[in-house]
């Protein structure tokens, strides 16, 4: 097989592009470069991809291969083929990217390789754009339904990217998708072929495998993005709670498709409050488990233009009066049904006191005056008193009309509503800041969560490489042993053998006795000399040392070392007799080495065997330790799991109360707006027919009703 350059070969031939490039746009470019003054790299599976810009001001991305992919130019071929006949203008979005496949595209070394010059693309990932607008409930539905319309797209075709995923899906400023790196790509052309990939593994059935090169394969990873995407628009706080920041994934991974059992981020989404999530997530959990090629493509199962939202709450009919003006005005079509403003209507005995007193006040006086009964001073006194009385007793008349007191009092009811109306605008900037303090906590709640989520990860952690660090520490115990049992195996057989040679030496030299050695000067009464002192044989003794006398000056004196260790001094023994006895013992021992026994057979199997028992229980030690390990990070993560279920749970019952919470005050908000908009449509309503019957039954009516009878 073809061994193609590094990534970092790659970079050192396109510093200079004059050189490495044939194709004249890209001989003249200039590639991006590091701060280091190299070009830059994204670096991938098997390629890696480099920015550069033509003389033109044209930007293109250069993707550059470090490893041989069999039937590679045929596969590109086949898929710019396949990519040219799509009509732009039948796609739900501009999502395909124009690229050419160059055999023999750059030179490094002295050998050319092939490159693949993609257009550029201006746009982010689909995770980078989520982490910045993962709030925008709309914009996130928006790409959800631009999202299905892609994979529709594809469908249609008859073709499969192979890898979709959130760094290949890439939102431009308009909020489409740009699919990106179509190296795993199938077009019907290529039927027949194998896969060159399985695409990312946290968005792929764990059932995919090199023979599901086919239209179906994206299938699987098309639900994971769009139930994520879903999921995300009816609730944000997702982002938070189940993305963990730099992860690989949106809101599921691959431990979530393998296990869904033990998955602890999928059951927040099967038990989710929005029915749409939760349907989606029950249909979901079933696909891990079956082949590709049965399951079913998203655009006729998911329906992607019903993006679930927060239901409206009910409102009460736009012509009916809020509860608490009930009983005081009558609302019908936002007009109101006070009486009309016709006047009085019907003369009491009161009315006729009240027409009669003014005349009276005028007529009494003045006949007195004129018969004298009263004074110039008297009169205009008796005359004003009169008008007084007529007139006070006239207003109370008035007022005493029924006409008079029903306006009078629907006036000031209407002023008292009007008042609470006010108190209730009031009131839902109240809610609002509730529900700003509301969503505030739930940001914090869902921070704390994050942070609880890392501690426990974290204790995790600290709890494996505890595990891990016992476990090294054991076996390297366990590891030294084995290692010095050799040298121990043999240490044991030289102190066997050392043992049975010194007892042969031991019993060879007690049948040497001095009385049979025939020694020079050792007659019959040295002989008996040294037996007396217990030295009959070789092996009584184990050699003599000399002594210096202090009776004369260079004298010496020779004492013999018995077995004991003890010293004798032996009369007649002097140094040339010592010298001779120690002579002799020598050539007894040299002799007995000479002639020592080795181990036998039996004993060196015997040895060897309890050394092998020794080597099999040490590694039998090796192998418990690790399936030990093994077994407390086992019970740690099972733990952690259950640790993390239960934080899951209590936060699930945290967001069930918020929710509650967030659906009064959506009430209470939305009853208080309804409220304030019908009750002040009628409150102005009636205060106009109010004030229009206060006109009716005014004082200047009331004199006109009394004297011309006309209550109009």
């Amino acid at each position: 097989m073809r061994t193609f350059p590094t990534g970092g070969e790659y970079a050192n031939a396109l510093q200079n592009p004059a050189l490495c490039f044939r194709h004249p746009e890209l001989a003249g470019s200039v590639p991006d470069l590091t701060r280091l003054g190299l070009p830059r790299a994204n670096s991938g599976n098997f390629a890696s991809v480099f920015p550069v810009t033509s003389a033109a001001g044209r930007r293109f991305a250069l993707k550059c291969f470090t490893r041989e992919v069999g039937d590679q130019e045929t596969r590109y071929r086949e898929i710019s083929k396949k990519l040219a006949k799509i009509d732009a203008a039948k796609l739900s979005q501009p999502w395909k990217m124009g690229f050419d496949y160059l055999p023999d595209g750059i030179l490094v070394g002295a050998e050319r390789f092939p490159l693949l010059k993609m257009e550029w693309v201006d746009g982010i990932s689909l995770s980078a754009w989520l982490d910045n607008n993962h709030a925008d409930r709309s914009a996130v539905a928006d790409l959800a339904t631009r999202f299905a319309g892609l994979t529709a797209d594809l469908a249609t075709a008859g073709i499969a990217h192979g890898d979709l995923q959130h760094g290949n899906l890439l939102v431009s400023d308009d909020g489409s998708f740009r699919l990106v790196d179509y190296d795993g790509m199938y077009v019907p052309a290529l039927r027949g072929l194998q896969g060159t990939e399985n695409g990312h593994r946290n968005y792929q059935s764990p059932r995919r495998a090199a023979d599901d090169f086919g239209p179906a394969m994206d299938r699987f990873s098309a639900w994971v993005i769009y139930l994520s995407l879903v999921a995300l628009a009816a609730e944000p706080g997702l982002w938070g709670q189940l993305h963990e920041e730099g992860g690989e994934y949106l809101l599921l991974s691959e431990d979530d498709f393998k296990s869904p059992d033990n998955s602890s981020r999928l059951p927040v989404l099967l038990h989710h409050a929005d029915s749409v999530v939760r349907d989606l997530a029950t249909r979901f959990r079933s696909l891990a488990a079956q082949p590709l090629s049965v399951l079913p493509d998203l655009e006729i199962s998911a329906k992607p233009a019903h993006i679930p939202v927060q239901p409206p709450q009910p409102k009460a009919p736009a012509s009916a009066l809020p509860q608490w003006m009930e009983g005081h005005i009558v609302d019908v079509g936002g007009k109101s049904t006070l009486a009309p403003a016709n006047g009085f209507r019907g003369r009491t005995p009161m009315d006729s006191a009240a027409a009669l007193l003014p005349v009276l006040s005028v007529l009494v006086p003045v006949l007195l005056f004129f018969a004298e009964a009263l004074t110039s001073a008297t009169f205009l006194l008796a005359f004003v008193s009169a008008l007084a009385v007529s007139g006070a007793f006239a207003r109370y008349a008035h007022r005493a009309r029924p006409e008079s007191r029903g306006a009078a009092e629907e006036l000031r009811a209407l002023k008292e509503l009007e008042s609470a109306a006010t108190g209730l605008s009031k009131a839902r900037a109240d809610i609002d800041r509730e529900r700003i303090g509301l969503d505030r906590a739930e940001v914090s709640r869902a921070a704390a969560l994050k942070a609880k989520q890392q501690k426990i990860t974290q204790k995790l952690q600290k709890k494996h490489a505890g595990i891990e660090s016992d476990r090294s520490r054991e076996e390297r115990k366990l590891t030294q042993q084995l290692a010095g049992l050799s040298s121990r195996h043999h240490q044991e057989l030289s102190r066997t053998l050392d043992v049975l040679q010194r007892q042969h030496i031991q019993q060879h030299l007690t049948k040497c006795g001095i009385a049979y050695a025939k020694l020079h000067q050792f007659g019959p009464k040295t002989v008996a000399d040294l037996a007396a002192h217990g030295i009959r044989t070789a092996a009584d003794f184990t050699g003599t040392r000399l002594v210096a006398t202090s009776s004369t000056y260079g004298s010496t004196t020779a004492h013999i070392v018995l077995a004991s260790g003890r010293e004798v001094n032996v009369k007649g023994i002097g140094a040339q007799k010592a010298a001779t006895l120690e002579a002799w013992r020598h050539d007894c021992e040299a002799h007995a080495r000479r002639n020592a026994p080795v181990l036998s057979p039996q004993e060196r199997s015997r040895i060897a065997n309890n050394y092998a028992v020794l080597e099999t229980g040490l590694k039998q030690e090796l192998k418990d330790l690790a399936t030990a390990a093994q077994r407390r990070r086992d019970e740690a993560t099972q733990e952690t799991a259950k640790a993390r279920s239960d934080l899951l749970a209590a936060d699930r019952r945290a967001q069930d109360a918020a929710r509650r919470q967030k659906a009064v005050l959506d009430q209470r908000w939305s009853d208080a707006a309804h409220t304030v908009a019908v009750g002040q449509s009628a409150l102005a309503a009636a205060r106009q027919s109010a004030v229009a019957q206060l006109e009716a039954v005014s004082g200047k009516r009331y004199v006109r009703f009394l004297y011309l009878g006309d209550g109009s």
